[in-house]
């Protein structure tokens, strides 16, 4: 009709274009399946539960650094005993190998000390005595634990736990797996 009268179509109209363009990308997405950051009522709560047990305080350590220095699992599996500085009031994590790092010169993590049950220094240290690991070393932080009767250590053999070892754990501290994922923790701390 708009042809017979001499005017313009208004459906040519480039706004008009856009938004319906907008429109059909917006429908023809799938559904994303987003997962849920870690808060830090999560790790609270696993902080009241956790005891004295070595492979307790190994998996909760894990979480609160991931939390605190918003590492992947990737990266924090691997971390060795000489890649973590102690310093006064914070810690310094060498980080190897990163996704994130696209020149591959490595890169270190800062993480502050605090007063709280969270504190990730005052546990990283704790749990580093209890594993007996020497500071400097070339020994792994997260290996597997060997349990015989009471008593849990990790395994003499020097290799990192493995993502799906990682992945089981975090699954016991989250209320439903599927609406978390393992870079949840880091998210939920960069959150």
């Amino acid at each position: 009709m708009h042809l017979f009268a001499g005017v313009d179509s208004p459906t040519l109209h480039p706004t008009v274009i856009a938004v319906k363009e907008g429109a059909v990308r917006l429908a023809t997405q799938p559904i994303v399946n987003r997962k849920e950051p870690l808060d830090a009522q999560h790790l609270k709560h696993l902080a009241a539960e956790t005891n004295q047990d070595l492979l307790q305080l190994r998996n909760f350590i894990m979480f609160i650094l991931a939390f605190s220095g918003f590492l992947r699992s990737s990266e924090l599996c691997v971390i060795r005993s000489r890649d973590v500085q102690f310093n006064e009031g914070y810690i310094t994590i060498s980080i190897e190998k990163s996704k994130t790092d696209q020149l591959r010169e490595g890169r270190s993590v800062v993480i502050a000390e605090s007063s709280s049950i969270t504190c990730p220094c005052s546990l990283l240290r704790l749990y580093m005595h209890k594993a007996q690991t020497p500071e400097n070393s070339d020994e792994y932080l997260f290996r597997a634990i060997s349990a015989s009767g009471n008593h849990k250590r990790p395994i003499s053999i020097n290799k990192p736990i493995s993502y799906s070892t990682y992945r089981q754990s975090f699954a016991n501290i989250v209320p439903d797996i599927s609406t978390f994922s393992t870079h949840s923790a880091s998210s939920g701390g960069a959150t």
